[in-house]
């Protein structure tokens, strides 16, 4: 099947919100947003069900289930990854999972059309106790072509927030969720993205998992997990309690 025929699911759950679609080929057929008080659990079968029917599709015509690893919401990420593994494993379609800050990254130019690449961008999440996820990348290209020219300058890291600010540039860009916390603490000559490419897009997971399909890769359906950069609270709390 060649790409302009091929019928993926895509799933993100990272952020307050989630959203499912469909897509043939690079476009978005149809999408629907989760809702906001998160949960995904209720009502993510539900709207892929409605997905499907709307686009005439039965659950085999699925050629492959996009999903979105994180970092993000801990139960968000559950949910969404489990399905899309319960769903890979049940319909036999390959499973591509891909990081939220790289679909984030991606997105940058399109939503900055005066610059051009490479272009340093920072995307960061909250992570709690005045700490960040955080990640920069090199952008270049246009968002409208393959993903090719986007590179990971850092590895994924938490960091304090201050520390975080301490090695921005001005060449730098800034996006992500954790601008909503964030977003006034940043130096005035920081360049900040529009927040309506703040948080990981269908198109842009469509894109990075079609360019993966294209190397030939594809995900373990039992080995792959969220990327979650750091224990939850709840685990902090435990392990602080109990000295370890």
């Amino acid at each position: 099947m060649s790409e302009t025929d091929l019928k993926t699911l895509i799933l993100e759950t990272s952020g307050r919100s989630g959203t499912v679609a469909v897509a043939e080929g690079g476009t978005v057929l149809a999408e629907r947003r989760l809702d906001e008080r998160r949960r995904h659990t209720r009502d993510l079968a539900p709207a892929v069900r409605d997905l499907l029917h709307q686009c005439g599709w039965k659950p085999t015509d699925v050629a492959a289930v996009i999903v979105d690893l994180g970092p993000g919401s801990y139960t968000g990420l559950r949910v969404g990854i489990m399905s899309a593994k319960i769903w890979a494993y049940a319909t036999g379609c390959r499973l591509i999972g891909v990081p939220a800050f790289a679909a984030v990254a991606w997105q940058t130019l399109e939503s900055l059309p005066t610059r051009s690449g490479p272009l340093p961008v920072w995307v960061v999440n909250d992570a709690q106790q005045n700490r960040v996820y955080c990640q920069r990348f090199d952008v270049g290209g246009t968002a409208t072509g393959n993903a090719a020219s986007l590179a990971a300058l850092t590895s994924l890291a938490v960091r304090p927030v201050e520390q975080w600010i301490a090695e921005l540039t001005a060449e730098d860009c800034v996006s992500g969720p954790g601008l909503r916390l964030h977003r006034d603490k940043l130096p005035s000559q920081v360049q900040v993205v529009p927040e309506s490419a703040w948080d990981p897009q269908p198109k842009a997971l469509l894109r990075l998992g079609l360019d993966r399909l294209a190397r030939g890769e594809s995900d373990n359906v039992i080995a792959v997990e969220p990327l979650y950069a750091r224990r939850s609270s709840a685990e902090e709390m435990w392990e602080k309690r109990h000295g370890v």
